[in-house]
């Protein structure tokens, strides 16, 4: 049998569960900071506060990593 598939979709689904694990950190950190959600330009500018932007860089990694892996997987599947 060809599996080929296999290790790219458990990839995209490890790096899913670190999405919603830091995507869940980065929110609770930044609502505990500034008393409300980030804006949607979140992934454009930077914070102040030393804290939250550690977790917005690493979310901002894990979301790079996810679209790479799911692009990825498309065009193997494709081809």
């Amino acid at each position: 049998m060809d599996q080929w598939w296999l290790p790219l979709a458990l990839g995209v689904l490890a790096t899913l569960t670190v999405y919603m694990y830091v995507s869940r950190k980065h929110l609770l950190v930044y609502v505990e900071r500034h008393k409300a959600l980030p804006a949607r330009s979140w992934i454009l500018r930077a914070d102040p506060d030393p804290e939250v932007e550690r977790w917005r860089r690493r979310r901002l990694l894990v979301t790079g990593l996810l679209l790479a892996l799911v692009i990825l997987q498309l065009v193997t599947f494709f081809t």
